[in-house]
């Protein structure tokens, strides 16, 4: 491969990977997130549990 096919091959890559990246849909960076509403607690009483003062780490898991 030559050097000039090969700054064609690298531009050509660049210039479509602009294209998808302003064509990519979801949220915008410093959008505020939702607000988290719930039906019920899953918890024995169905009272929601005390978490003042405490730290929770919240994991998320999709499958497909």
């Amino acid at each position: 491969m030559t050097a000039r096919s090969s700054a064609v091959l690298v531009l050509a890559f660049m210039l479509s990977g602009a294209a998808l990246a302003k064509e990519a849909p979801g949220i915008a960076v410093g959008t505020a997130a939702p607000a988290l509403e719930g039906a019920a607690w899953v918890t024995p009483d169905s009272k929601a549990p005390e978490v003042t003062g405490k730290v929770h780490l919240i994991d998320f898991w999709f499958a497909g």
